[in-house]
């Protein structure tokens, strides 16, 4: 059997074996090997090793024996003689082991071994009679006997003297077995080297065989390979054989002869798609595809039929050899024919084998021909036979034309439905063509008229700026006009009061009433006026949210008590359900208020008869405030629009219960700044309930340390904090007193101190619950000395509330937040029951909350002498209405400009000077930095009179130096509550 018939798989398999039975045979020879060194070694080990080792040893426990028992002879201690006869015993212990090694291990004659016994065994015995010797007290005897001359010496070198020739046969023992060793070391390496040699021959000779037998073909197949890749379709491989290599060349033959068909095919398919690419026509692209076809392939005639929607059939489009009977057209309803199953299955139909009796014949110069097959193909897009090709051959088709047809179809479609769509598209263009002409008519009509839009937008653009300008003019005539409104209604309000007062017993009651409307529509009037101003902030993005941690349930109550008076007076039941445990809500608390004063106030005017209720509680991370009523209610078609501005739900209820429409308005506006929102819900004729929705906590972090607003009213209970010790740190000896003459009274211990020294003395003496710290003392100052309690080891953790008339810089605030103050109150700007209420809070180390002391809303009691007020105001009527509200209560110095003002502050040195800041030549602001730069006047309460009546006007103005704020049109019980907080002193520094 040839190399070539053998399978490639058994060849490897044949060396693999001889390989490994080569390797089993050098395995087998090498363990042999390692045997026979094996056996030298152990014999070597086991015998004159050993006895040599044992030998020495037993050397060893000789001498130890000899030179324990002179030890002996020579000590007289008792336990030492115990200890060197125990090491005798010891050592004659390791003899005796050591001559069994020997009995077992020695080669030479045992006789050899029993001499040494025997004298080891004599020599014990006469190491007996010298221990017996030494008992026996005679010393010189038994050292006699170990001496090298004495009886035990010599029998000692004895045992030495038959170890050695013991000694001298182990080591020719050794030799021997080196000498083997060496001679079967030298016979193991002839027959180790011989083996190898016949191994590497045999292997050489086999590899060359499979060498010979893999390399030659696989050098075939790769030279057909690689002239196939580079072109060469024809070549094939020659490898013959029913082994791997010879069915591999079977295989690439096979493919190559495939990829050959496969290429002819698609070269075919190229040529007629690039021929098809040129045309651009039907008629052209169907001659041009028929020809094609006709050269490429064995067909010899063919014919293309084109479906023709109008009458539903296929119609001759173009033909080439075809003959002249060939029908013209085949219906696509009945699907008879030769193009029936071609219609009903839309794919390439054969027919094959046509009989001699056919009818079809092709005309040929010999004569008629029949055709032996006959191809429908189908031209098939969006799902639509659009066209069939027909054609037909003498000699029937290959499956080289087979496949150049199925490749084809899909092409054929795409490529007359572009074609159709072409020739539609030339038809259309030419429809827009004349449409483009219309169009460019129209597009030089609307550039016109574009022209025309660019000048109206540039007649906008002037409009804007202008509606610009009127927005900003708008905003300063409402803040000239809060002036000059406000001006005239001081007037109006204050006057009105006094007369109410001074003439209730000396008019009638008629004429008392026509004043009480005078006052009435005054205050009405600066609702109105304050109204408007609020919404025209809101819209200008003017108002500013200032959070702090709000009591939403005192706040209720305060809202409650306030507005109380007019339910009563309609006869209304003003319901407020609250519970005391409601937890803060961080917002701001001004706008709130003045959210549920308007809710409230809008419940009570539009109902009649029933109740009005509030209420509050806390619903998914909401704080809900509900203001219930049993009113008139909205209609649903109103409910849209009772938040818009100058709106309300029904005319006729608006020109009933008076109003313009903005309370709503604004409570909208600021929810909506506060991240709140309103909630409203109404049955007509039944009641409202409007739901003020908070969250419990603002996006807004609250500032605890912004200047408290003058016009607090609210009214809380407080519990009593008698024997807590409060240090106040005052220089002013009179301040001092009166803020005695405050705390003591509510159960306070009060310690004082004149300058910051003192008060850091007492505070390591007395450990107060609580400081008053004003900032403006010689040596150290309030800043200074806050400083220095926060970094002791006394004072770093007390509550301090810091209560001056400093105007405080925004760094300075900084400094004192940063030392951890309780809670900053400008002086001028808090009564005696806000001052209360600070210290309660103080003490309990909480925020400060109101406590509901007596309001002096009553008639102040009159000072004996009365106190020195100048008034620096411009305005007549103003000037009159002041000084007829403080008749009685001080005396007034009038001054009607700045510079007669601070001529007149400097000469008279009053109590209080109200300034109003609206001035001619010196406004306000600049008569209040002269007034500051007089020594004597530095200290002395200025109290602001203006019509700017926001609350960040009025911050503004405290933080420009002014003591406090009264806001026209002047409400008198509120001047005189300010005078009077002045004057007993609680706000001097």
């Amino acid at each position: 059997m040839h190399m070539r018939d053998i399978r490639i798989g058994a060849q490897l398999s044949a060396a693999f074996a001889l390989v490994l039975f080569f390797v089993v045979v050098l395995g087998v020879l090498a363990w042999y090997h390692t045997d026979v060194v094996w056996r030298s070694l152990d014999g070597l080990y086991r015998h004159p090793f050993v006895v040599r080792e044992a030998i020495g040893d037993l050397r060893s426990d000789i001498l130890i024996i000899h030179r324990n028992m002179k030890d002996l002879l020579l000590t007289e201690d008792p336990a030492r003689q115990d200890v060197l006869l125990r090491g005798i015993g010891l050592a004659e212990i390791d003899a005796e082991q050591q001559f069994d090694i020997l009995f077992d291990r020695y080669l030479g004659h045992r006789s050899d071994i029993d001499s040494v016994r025997i004298a080891f065994e004599l020599w014990k015995g006469i190491r007996q009679q010298t221990v017996r010797l030494l008992h026996a007290g005679r010393r010189d005897e038994a050292v006699q006997r170990t001496m090298a001359d004495g009886v035990g010496g010599a029998h000692a070198e004895h045992m030495y003297r038959l170890l050695r020739t013991i000694q001298g046969t182990a080591q020719s023992k050794a030799d021997y077995f080196r000498q083997r060793s060496n001679e079967q070391k030298r016979a193991l390496t002839q027959r180790l080297v011989g083996v190898v040699l016949l191994i590497l021959f045999l292997s050489g000779f086999l590899g060359l065989l499979l060498f010979r037998a893999i390399r030659q073909p696989v050098s075939e197949l790769t030279t057909a390979a690689a002239r196939f890749t580079n072109g060469d379709y024809d070549v094939r491989s020659s490898v013959k054989g029913r082994n791997e290599l010879g069915c591999l060349s079977a295989a690439f033959n096979g493919l190559a002869e495939k990829i050959q068909r496969e290429i002819r095919l698609r070269d075919t398919v190229q040529h007629i798609k690039h021929a098809l690419v040129e045309e651009h026509t039907l008629h052209t692209a169907s001659k041009t595809l028929l020809r094609s076809i006709l050269t490429r392939t064995s067909a010899k005639s063919g014919a293309v039929y084109l479906y023709q929607e109008a009458n539903d059939n296929y119609t001759l489009f173009e033909s080439i050899g075809m003959p002249s009977d060939t029908p013209v057209s085949f219906s696509a309803l009945q699907r008879e024919d030769v193009f029936g199953l071609t219609m009903e299955t839309k794919e390439i139909t054969r027919i094959s084998n046509i009989t001699d009796d056919a009818m079809f014949l092709l005309k040929t110069p010999e004569g008629r021909l029949r055709p032996k097959e006959i191809l429908s193909i189908p031209i098939i897009f969006d799902g639509r036979t659009h066209a069939i090709i027909a054609i037909t051959s003498p000699t029937g088709f290959s499956d080289q034309d087979l496949g150049v047809f199925d490749q084809l179809s899909l092409f054929l479609g795409t490529y007359f439905s572009n074609i159709q769509t072409a020739e539609r598209i030339e038809a259309y263009a030419s429809t827009l063509e004349k449409q483009n002409q219309e169009l460019e008519a129209q597009t030089r009509e609307l550039c016109r008229q574009a022209e025309e839009l660019g000048e109206q937008n540039v007649e906008l653009a002037l409009q804007k700026q202008e509606l610009s300008k009127a927005s900003a003019m708008k905003s300063t005539f409402l803040s000239n006009m809060s002036h000059e409104l406000r001006t005239p209604l001081n007037s109006v309000i204050a006057l009105s009061g006094v007369l109410q007062r001074r003439l209730r017993d000396s008019i009638s009651e008629q004429e008392c009433s026509y004043i009480e409307i005078i006052e009435r529509n005054g205050k009405h009037l600066l609702s109105l006026i304050n109204n408007i101003l609020d919404l025209s902030r809101i819209e200008a993005g003017r108002e500013v949210i200032e959070n702090s941690d709000t009591n939403i349930a005192h706040l209720v109550r305060d809202v409650s008590d306030m507005l109380l008076p007019q339910a009563e007076a309609k006869n209304l039941r003003l319901e407020c359900s609250v519970q005391q445990d409601l937890p803060t809500v961080v917002t701001d608390a001004a706008k709130c208020r003045q959210i549920l004063i308007n809710l409230v106030g809008n419940a009570i005017k539009f109902t009649d008869a029933g109740s009005v209720r509030v209420s509050a509680c806390v619903r998914e991370e909401t704080m809900r405030i509900l203001v219930s009523d049993t009113g008139i209610g909205i209609a649903p078609q109103q409910l849209e629009y009772i938040f818009d501005e100058f709106r309300q739900a029904d005319e006729g209820v608006a020109r009933k219960h008076d109003g313009t429409g903005l309370g709503l308005a604004i409570s909208r506006r600021y929810a909506t700044l506060m991240h709140a929102s309103i909630e409203v819900e109404s049955v007509l004729g039944q009641g409202s309930s409007f739901t003020l929705v908070l969250p419990l906590r603002s996006e807004v972090s609250a500032d605890r340390y912004g200047t408290q607003s003058s016009t607090v009213n609210t009214v809380f209970e407080y519990a009593s904090h008698s024997g807590a010790h409060i240090l106040i740190v005052e220089d002013n000896e009179a301040a001092q007193l009166q803020l005695r003459e405050i705390l003591e009274p509510q159960g306070y211990r009060i310690s004082t101190a004149g300058n910051g020294a003192e008060a850091l003395r007492q505070v390591r003496e007395i450990m107060p619950d609580g400081i008053i710290l004003d900032l403006m003392m010689p040596e150290i100052d309030g800043f200074e000395l806050l400083r220095l309690l926060r970094e002791g080891a006394y004072g770093g953790t007390i509550p301090v509330l810091i209560l001056t008339a400093k105007q405080v810089t925004r760094e300075e605030l900084a400094s004192l937040k940063g030392n951890n103050i309780h809670q900053f109150i400008q002086k001028g700007d808090i009564s005696k029951r806000e001052l209360l209420a600070a210290v309660a809070g103080l003490v309990r180390g909480s925020e400060s909350v109101i406590p509901a002391v007596p309001d002096d809303r009553t008639e102040p009691q009159h000072l004996s002498p009365l106190p020195t007020v100048l008034v620096i105001e411009d305005n007549s009527d103003s000037m009159v209405t002041i000084e007829a509200l403080l008749h009685g209560v001080c005396e007034v110095k009038q001054a009607g400009d700045g510079f007669t003002g601070i001529e007149m502050a400097v000469r008279l040195k009053p109590e209080i000077i109200l300034l109003d800041i609206s001035l001619p030549e010196l406004d306000g602001f600049q008569v209040l930095d002269a007034i500051r730069k007089q020594t004597h006047l530095r200290d002395t309460p200025v109290v602001a009179i203006t019509a700017l009546g926001t609350i960040d006007d009025q911050h503004q103005i405290i933080r420009r130096g002014f003591t406090a704020c009264v806001e026209k049109p002047v409400d008198g019980a509120n001047l005189i509550r300010t005078i009077m907080g002045l004057i007993h002193g609680i706000h001097q520094s």
